[in-house]
């Protein structure tokens, strides 16, 4: 579950001024397949206040960028 306080902080990692109509169940459904991806590659989710919970957090902030920027098939040549 994205709590408010993470949707705030990935808003404003993914520079997201106003989510518009659909958006944040989008923006739900990334963070949980971005976290759900950590958890495939072994990756846990730390405990709150630590400093591997800011890289994981940085980690999953990234997934969910590069998904919310890149919604269409992606193909090279």
């Amino acid at each position: 579950m994205l709590s408010d306080d993470r949707k705030e902080m990935l808003q404003a990692y993914c520079r997201i001024d106003v989510l518009e109509d659909g958006e944040e169940a989008l923006l739900e459904a990334l963070y949980e397949a971005a976290v759900g991806y950590m958890t495939q590659a072994g990756v846990s989710e730390p405990a709150e206040g630590t400093p591997r919970r800011a890289l994981y957090d940085l980690c999953v902030n990234a997934l969910v960028l590069d998904s919310y920027d890149v919604r269409g098939a992606q193909s090279v040549g």
